[in-house]
């Protein structure tokens, strides 16, 4: 058009600069706001912590080393397990088999029950052998590795999750794509968007429902699952004294119905049937009167908080340190 005149480049883009920045404001405020009063986890892990092939064809943590895992800083020791400060020295050492919930993913090893219950047993080795995304393959094949050793634990303890019943983990690639790379970003560096994310949604819920579907008797995975439960108590057998802990899902303790409480019913039935001593924790939990959701971290369904760890040692703290005698029952 004749008559007018094009402004430099440089002022043109000073308007959308000076909008970019705000944007970025916009959210740099909330985001700060949400670390510093709401207790929310990125869910990320450093590949670096993970070592293909230690455990047959399951993965596990690789020998001191240090790396991120749901917004924690964890290390492990010279047996490439968590990092509980317990004593090299001690004669006799426990085995603790689980996945995310029991390796105590966005709580620091002290503040994790596995880490309170080697404080209070200093003449005993806490061996935390859980690892995020281990199922009973997993347990399997750790214990397949522990059978070979010359020196056996006092007593095994597995902390099982409802999510246990899949099959074998691995090792995730990164994620292809520019959108499905964009959330994957997020979802380990922003906890604003974990906690919009749980906002609208009873995310609770939903992880549990998705799992307690799997727990039906004539069920494919269900069906496909107790034989290796089987091959595991068998195993525990020429090893040491083993006690199953069952773990509650944040949903379960919200709303305690015998419905929602099937897949540990099923669970307690089939391993008391193998003489198994088995631990429900739901009663400990549900007699404190306390919020379910103060067990847990921020909108997780299952990963315990601090006073859900605290709450699990309190359980825990009912074994005796003699496998010999028969722990109670977590009343």
């Amino acid at each position: 058009m004749t008559g007018q005149t094009r402004k430099p480049f440089a002022k043109r883009l000073l308007p959308l600069l000076f909008s970019l920045l705000v944007f970025a404001l916009l959210l740099a405020v909330p985001e700060i706001l949400v670390r510093i009063f709401c207790d929310v986890n990125v869910q990320s892990t450093d590949s670096g912590l993970l070592e293909p092939g230690a455990f047959g064809e399951t993965f596990g943590l690789k020998k001191n080393h240090a790396g991120e895992c749901f917004g924690q800083t964890v290390r492990t020791d010279a047996d490439g397990f968590r990092d509980l400060s317990g004593s090299a020295q001690a004669d006799k050492y426990w085995l603790l088999l689980g996945d995310s919930v029991a390796f105590g993913v966005g709580v620091k090893a002290e503040d994790t029950f596995a880490g309170k219950l080697q404080k209070a047993l200093p003449e005993i080795k806490i061996v935390n052998a859980a690892v995020i995304s281990y199922s009973l393959p997993s347990y399997r094949d750790v214990l397949r590795e522990f059978a070979k050793k010359e020196k056996m634990p006092e007593r095994i303890i597995l902390f099982y999750c409802l999510n246990d019943i899949y099959g074998y983990p691995a090792i995730l690639p990164p994620p292809e794509g520019a959108v499905a790379s964009s959330f994957e970003f997020l979802k380990s560096h922003s906890r604003l968007y974990m906690f919009t994310k749980h906002l609208f949604a009873d995310r609770q819920k939903a992880f549990f429902e998705n799992d307690r579907a799997l727990y039906v008797e004539t069920g494919e995975q269900y069906r496909a699952a107790l034989p290796i439960l089987d091959e595991i108590v068998s195993l525990s057998r020429s090893i040491a004294p083993l006690t199953v802990v069952l773990l509650p899902y944040e949903y379960q303790v919200r709303l305690p119905s015998e419905e929602n409480f099937t897949p540990q019913n099923l669970l307690a039935a089939h391993l008391k049937k193998l003489g198994v001593n088995v631990i429900d924790a739901r009663d400990y939990f549900r007699e404190t009167g306390k919020d379910s959701k103060s067990y847990y971290l921020t909108a997780d369904a299952m990963h315990f908080s601090p006073a859900g760890h605290e709450a699990v040692f309190r359980l825990l703290g009912k074994l005796s340190a003699s496998p010999s005698q028969t722990p109670l029952d977590g009343r």
